[in-house]
């Protein structure tokens, strides 16, 4: 037999407040008071209450979520620049989902599409091939996107930069003045 999951509603109404008030316990910066939040709290232990994110995202149509593609891990940077990469995204709320391709076209896009079904915010690849819409597919799908970790643009003003060299390439193949 399959337990019946707990929503924000029983957390609520055993806590003694509205569901909205016991959802503010559960939003990152929402105003609640101290006594407030600690009922819900204890409450949603009791319950075994977990919020829902997927939920949320649907409700806000923000996912939090950056995807990585990578063709390889055996070079010691990219393992090391992803650990750094996923904790400077985690400080300002987000969340990285990995995504592993051959280092073919062919599978790259596959893997693409993949990651943008997730809808998330924006998309690093490194390491992998790119197809020349690579940047427009996730313009099209207003998602931000990078190339290799020169930078993940749309998280505002606090983008993360890297710049490897004076001449790289962009998304599209060119070449442009770092």
């Amino acid at each position: 037999m399959i337990d019946k999951k707990v929503a924000s509603t029983h957390v609520a109404a055993l806590a003694g407040v509205s569901q909205s008030a016991g959802s503010r316990v559960f939003t990152p910066g929402a105003p609640v008071a101290k006594a407030t939040e600690a009922r819900v709290r204890k409450a949603a232990a009791e319950l075994g209450y977990r919020p829902n994110v997927l939920a949320r995202a649907m409700v806000s149509g923000k996912t939090r979520i950056i995807g990585v593609m990578m063709a390889y891990l055996d070079n010691q940077f990219y393992p090391t620049a992803l650990e750094k990469l996923s904790e400077a995204l985690q400080a300002q709320g987000y969340h990285v989902l990995v995504f592993m391709a051959s280092n073919t076209r062919e599978d790259v896009d596959g893997v693409l599409q993949q990651i943008l079904d997730y809808q998330v915010e924006g998309i690093i690849l490194a390491s992998v091939s790119l197809s020349s819409d690579v940047a427009a597919r996730c313009r099209a799908a207003r998602a931000a996107s990078s190339c290799g970790w020169r930078r993940v643009s749309g998280l505002g003003s606090r983008g993360v930069v890297f710049v490897a060299s004076p001449v790289v390439a962009d998304c599209s193949g060119s070449r442009r003045a770092a």
